[in-house]
């Protein structure tokens, strides 16, 4: 479908193609574990590194001809670094202090697809397109050892037949 076109002078449209925003949150309200299985050793872990309260994702797609382009940005909530230490400096920062929660974050992932006929598509897809490794200094994953992959690169043809 046409998003919006432009005619010049000599009337001829501009087809731009189609485009998507898709927006999407998740709240996790009570995660809750318990070593023993008994329901009064639960505890909540809600909030917990990996166990986020809040999950956002938000993704923008662009479809022109043949082609195809998406971006997509994943946001975590900040929270308790482990709910469960046992010691108040089992976590330090870089100044011998300890910490106890991370701030949120987010990550980028992205890709290009191409339509070379009816039958076969290529696509080159971005996980983590900044590189964000979590040594910035908006989390405090470096503190903590828990760092993120780096960027990898899928590239792939499908062909139908």
């Amino acid at each position: 479908s046409e998003l919006a076109s432009f005619v010049s002078r000599e009337n001829v449209a501009m087809d731009l193609g189609s485009m998507a925003i898709r927006w999407r949150a998740t709240q996790e309200d009570f995660f809750a574990s318990a070593d023993s299985g008994a329901a009064e050793d639960l505890v909540s872990a809600t909030g917990q590194f990996g166990n986020d309260e809040w999950f956002y994702d938000t993704q923008f797609e662009w479809i022109y001809k043949d082609w195809y382009v998406w971006v997509q940005g994943n946001s975590r909530s900040g929270g308790v670094i482990d709910a469960f230490r046992q010691y108040d400096d089992e976590y330090l920062g870089y100044d011998g202090k300890p910490i106890f929660e991370f701030d949120g974050y987010t990550s980028w992932n992205g890709g290009v697809g191409y339509r070379v006929n009816d039958g076969t598509t290529l696509r080159v897809n971005v996980s983590n397109l900044f590189d964000y490794d979590g040594t910035e200094d908006d989390v405090f994953t470096p503190e903590a050892d828990i760092l993120f992959y780096g960027r990898s690169v899928t590239a792939s043809m499908n062909v139908r037949f």
